[in-house]
């Protein structure tokens, strides 16, 4: 015990004073020697000292804050000066704490030095008994537990997963210059010349450092990559490592007879639910399906299934326009597409025919709020909630609807994870959309799954972490809220300012029109929330700008027709999501573009 380190027994006594000393008066004085501490864990001889401290706390206050003259004396004249304290001679029972330079009387007579020494040897048998008892406790403990428990390998010598973490860290070794990645999967552990960087758009070179002079800007994916120096500000938080024989089985083993989803993943995203308070998910199911493109065509199927006449599938315009493709890829008897929800119920609200309405909040493409236009008993509705969350749109309600879809891609950005999920209230059109995904793709990657369970973990526990929401400044960089894993408030950040870009280049240009959106109360942030879409839809104004998307490419600018949305041509989508490059890009030419006459 003589070898406890000096640094780590000063570090333990400057805690123990603060804990035990601050309540005292100032005159009076309590002071703990490294002395003191090496003696207390010397005690348990070869218990650990955490155990000791556990078991034993009163021991420690007594011998540490002891009277500063017994801990000068030696060792059998210090025992006898502790009883005495101990037995009230001079002032307090539990600590012994001293005015001035209070001393020890040095005038016992031979009586009482002979009790004393008589007490000595009875505590000390004692502490040694004691001591025995709680080491035999120890190595029963230690003997009895699994062997895999005592031989588990220490976090410094890692055993099968070496090779993996060291591949992953190999790879995250090279920078492409930061305009590009390279991944695990295409990194040869043993063979560095065959290593070549996955270049971003305008950029190539086997490292990416050549700049495509004149590069176009592409806004027509919604390709939600933003979101990656969020991850790679927090790699260690988010990391995971798969091994070969995770879930290899088609299901899940849980209590049904045939499941899909992993209890790991249900639980992180019912959290996450909780926490934003943008959905109601008490007493529903959870449907997961390949991103939530896959639940669009399962909910139409389940809820016209048993139909006598088949069901209208309408949707307001603009809107996104997978509903229709998807459609119209897929018709069957049971359904067909009938296009605008607000020319439909103009035309047939009077027939109640069956029909099911998609109603995307907020809107993709231009961003605003909807709410459903049909009603009635034989009227469905599908809530397309892929962008409510507080980075792209204030959270004014909580969501509570019978079919409410969400996509992880616009929540973490993983994009190629292929995850999404909803929140079915009927049980019996529940479990008619688990046969859909049983019939279609036997359930959904576990691998995936895993994933998405841990980015969902890294969410939850970082909002947990920083404490309450009201608490934190809206007005910091993304990269601080990356470092406190503050993902809402990293992307709004973001977006926040690529509208801001947004809205300076179009006010005032009498060519082109940007939507309007107002600020909001937002009951996630508890604060008003700025205008942050993923969107911008913008219309050419110009009567001969018939065709905007042309007008755009013309600029060298690529963006997504406004007929793909069920809108007439002279709108146009440019995409807010990607990387802080391709949005730079496209501000430098959009600039140009609204300046042109």
């Amino acid at each position: 015990w003589e070898c406890m380190p000096l640094t780590m027994l000063k570090i333990i006594r400057s805690h123990l004073q603060r804990l035990f000393c601050r309540v005292l008066p100032r005159s009076q004085r309590c002071s703990i020697t490294t002395r003191n501490l090496r003696f207390v864990f010397g005690i348990s001889g070869f218990v650990p000292s955490q155990v000791w401290l556990c078991l034993a706390p009163s021991w420690l206050i007594h011998l540490c804050c002891s009277p500063s003259s017994c801990r000068m004396a030696s060792k059998p004249n210090f025992w006898a000066c502790l009883l005495d304290s101990y037995r009230g001679k001079y002032g307090f029972h539990l600590l012994r704490c001293t005015h001035g330079t209070d001393t020890v009387s040095r005038n016992h007579n031979q009586e009482t030095k002979s009790e004393q020494q008589q007490l000595v040897i009875s505590v000390q048998n004692l502490v040694l008994t004691l001591s025995l008892a709680f080491n035999i406790v120890i190595l029963s403990i230690w003997l009895c537990s699994p062997q895999d428990r005592r031989t588990a390998t220490p976090a410094a010598e890692l055993g099968w997963t070496k090779a993996a973490a060291l591949a992953a860290e190999k790879a995250a070794t090279y920078n492409c210059s930061g305009n590009g990645n390279i991944f695990t999967d295409t990194v040869d552990s043993d063979d560095d010349n065959g290593v070549v960087c996955e270049c971003f758009e305008c950029f190539r070179g086997p490292s990416c450092a050549d700049a495509v002079p004149d590069c176009d800007a592409n806004a027509d994916s919604g390709d939600p990559v933003l979101f990656e120096s969020y991850w790679k500000q927090n790699a260690e938080a988010s990391a995971i490592l798969i091994p070969g024989w995770y879930r290899m089985s088609y299901s899940v083993i849980t209590s049904e007879a045939y499941a899909i989803l992993t209890p790991g993943l249900e639980r992180q995203i019912r959290l996450l639910h909780k926490l934003v308070g943008n959905a109601a998910t008490e007493g529903k199911y959870i449907v997961l399906g390949t991103g939530s493109m896959q639940l669009i065509n399962c909910a139409i199927s389940s809820l016209s299934l048993d139909n006598d006449d088949p069901a209208s599938i309408v949707v307001a315009t603009p809107y996104y326009s997978l509903y229709q493709r998807q459609t119209d890829m897929f018709q069957t008897s049971h359904y067909r597409w009938m296009g605008d929800a607000n020319l439909y119920a103009q035309r047939y609200s009077s027939n109640n025919e069956p029909s099911i309405e998609f109603v995307t909040s907020p809107n993709n493409p231009d961003t605003m709020p909807h709410r459903a236009v049909l009603n009635g008993s034989k009227a469905y509705t599908i809530y397309d909630f892929a962008y409510y969350w507080p980075h792209f749109t204030a959270i004014t309600e909580t969501a509570d609807h019978d079919v409410m879809l969400f996509s992880l891609s616009k929540v973490t950005g993983h994009a190629g994870s292929r995850i999404g999920w909803a929140f079915v209230k009927d049980a019996t059109i529940y479990k008619k959309m688990l046969l859909y995904l049983l019939a279609n793709t036997i359930g959904v990657s576990h691998d995936s799954q895993f994933r998405a369970t841990k980015m969902l973990q890294t969410i939850n526990k970082g909002y947990t972490k920083s404490g309450h929401v009201e608490r934190t400044s809206m007005s910091l960089q993304p990269a601080e809220y990356a470092e406190k894993q503050l993902i809402f408030h990293f992307a709004y950040a973001k977006l926040k300012y690529r509208w801001k870009m947004m809205t300076k280049i179009f006010d005032g240009s009498n060519r082109f029109k940007i939507q309007h959106l107002e600020p909001q109360y937002c009951s996630f942030f508890k604060d008003i929330s700025q205008p942050s879409p993923g969107y911008a839809w913008i219309r050419c104004e110009k009567d001969e700008d018939t065709d905007c998307a042309a007008v755009f490419h013309n600029a060298g600018i690529k963006g997504r027709n406004g007929s793909a949305f069920g809108a007439d041509n002279r709108h146009i989508r440019l995409s807010l999501l990607k990387r802080d490059s391709y949005f730079e890009n496209l501000v430098k030419h959009l600039i140009i573009l609204v300046s042109t006459p």
